[in-house]
């Protein structure tokens, strides 16, 4: 191999390092949900004291196959108390330990959801979403994005992807496109943005499937959820007395 040969051999292998490379990282984004709590009657004035928004930072570890979104850290669940005239507003909001794996390459997906205490195991197919290319370009972290638009039920679900790391994922449900998703808004109520990337081999511990919580389906899981929550509105929202207002990040 003369010396032409051989630069260009190891060019090759180091574009194929740095190719790989690319392919696994971790991802720290913040969540931003808009809170939009109405209050009847009585509780109407205090709609002004209620918060307006709900921050939180989840993670999202991948590789070439297969990747994770979870929480950053458990956070201590926040509560505020407003006692006037005899009423009392509790507000609790908390972030549930929820885990969310892709195997990408069976297009399988493994989701722990927690609910009022009790966790839940959903295994389901990889959504794949319709997307269309907008033709817009900008940076995010130094990484060139594109923007694709589709829709989910009545939102319009915007995303920023860069092809620079050629992973078809993102948080949440999110994915499908020729890059991973650095930047999301889901109608008006949810943002989510890439705030830390750091690319470079993951531990397999923090890629490993979710085990914990009762084995359900996605149509048995949103039943639990519209049951209990027509019985806490019953319970608490009409004796005048007492509202709870119970806000999970997704």
């Amino acid at each position: 191999m003369d010396m032409k040969q051989f630069i260009m051999a190891a060019a090759i292998s180091l574009l194929s390092i740095s190719t790989q490379a690319q392919n696994s990282g971790t991802i720290t984004y913040e969540e931003i949900i808009k809170l939009d709590i109405e209050l009847d009657g009585e509780m109407a004035q205090f709609a002004a004291m209620l918060p307006k928004e709900q921050k939180g930072e989840k993670q999202l570890y991948f590789s070439a196959t297969e990747s994770v979104y979870k929480n950053k850290e458990k956070s201590e669940e926040e509560q505020a108390n407003t006692n006037v005239n005899g009423m009392q507003v509790m507000i609790k909001m908390d972030r549930p330990d929820e885990v969310l794996y892709k195997d990408l390459q069976a297009g399988k997906t493994y989701e722990q959801k927690e609910f009022m205490g009790r966790k839940f195991l959903i295994t389901g197919d990889v959504k794949k979403y319709s997307w269309k290319m907008t033709g817009k370009q900008k940076e995010i972290s130094g990484y060139p994005c594109q923007e694709a638009i589709t829709a989910r039920e009545k939102d319009t679900v915007i995303v920023w992807f860069t092809p620079a790391i050629p992973v078809a994922t993102g948080p949440g449900s999110l994915g499908n496109l020729p890059g991973l998703i650095l930047e999301a808004s889901v109608g008006k109520q949810l943002t989510i943005s890439a705030k830390e990337i750091a690319i470079g081999e993951v531990d397999k511990e923090q890629l490993s499937k979710p085990k914990g919580g009762k084995k359900i389906t996605s149509e048995e899981y949103e039943k639990v959820v519209a049951e209990k929550t027509a019985e806490m509105q019953e319970q608490y929202g009409g004796n005048g007395q007492r509202v709870i207002i119970h806000k999970q990040i997704r």
